[in-house]
């Protein structure tokens, strides 16, 4: 986020100011998420690493204490994912991003310039979707499960509702059978592109992924098929991303 990936608060607010009534509701904690990306060029990684790396070493030593789960992808990108309660949380949000960079800035370890001109910047808001996750053994990040797989679903304007019944049948279908398989849907609120799902998977790691993916495809592949054959017609386009939680740089977020 700007100078250090985490203080990002005027385009924040700018961007936040056009929340539909919708969105403004008393959803629990972590149901909500402003969700920061950042996109380096390779050659820049590792620089950017280790200034995260002092980042967050100073964020813990001045008792930064707002949830923050950070992600890397494949593309060179990096997700910083702060979760709110509703739209009324946000005033408290800012400041306490106020008060905390004013802190940083008294000390002489905190360069605000350190990653100027090293990446540019996207965001959005998501609400977590109960109705279309897949969770029976229970969600959430942890340190276990540090593969992650988005796949970011941009529906036909007009086919949310439809598309929604389609899942549906995917978790219908795998209640009845043995193997699990889970999986997370975020609303795209506020983003460049919408109406867009990102249905989020997670795992130990890829291969293990893959291994569970590929003995359900050769078991139930022609159920797979129908099920994919109701929900693709609702689908614009699809992108996918492989990526990995970073704990280290995840802070107030167990």
């Amino acid at each position: 986020m700007k100078h250090l990936s985490l203080i990002f608060l005027i385009c924040l607010i700018s961007g936040l100011m056009f929340v539909p009534d919708s969105f403004a509701q008393d959803d629990e904690w972590y149901t909500n998420y402003i969700v920061y990306e950042e996109v380096i060029a390779p050659a820049d990684v590792p620089y950017y690493a280790e200034i995260q790396n002092k980042h967050t070493e100073l964020f813990k030593k001045h008792g930064f204490t707002i949830p923050m789960l950070s992600y890397r992808t494949d593309e060179f990108s990096y997700y910083w994912v702060i979760p709110i309660k509703n739209f009324a949380s946000l005033d408290d949000l800012y400041k306490s991003f106020n008060e905390f960079h004013a802190k940083l800035m008294e000390d002489e370890e905190f360069d605000s310039d350190a990653l100027n001109d090293k990446y540019t910047q996207n965001q959005f808001i998501i609400h977590h979707s109960e109705s279309l996750s897949y969770n029976p053994e229970g969600g959430g990040q942890n340190e276990n499960n540090t593969y992650c797989e988005w796949t970011y679903v941009y529906l036909k304007s007009g086919h949310g509702k439809a598309a929604a019944e389609a899942i549906k049948k995917y978790k219908e279908f795998y209640d009845g059978i043995e193997e699990t398989y889970q999986w997370d849907v975020f609303n795209v609120v506020i983003g460049p592109e919408t109406p867009c799902w990102i249905f989020m998977t997670r795992a130990e790691s890829e291969m293990a992924l893959r291994k569970l993916e590929t003995e359900m495809s050769e078991k139930y592949g022609e159920d797979f098929k129908k099920m994919w054959g109701e929900f693709i017609p609702h689908v614009r386009k699809m992108e996918n991303l492989k990526g990995w939680f970073i704990p280290k740089w995840s802070l107030n977020w167990k």
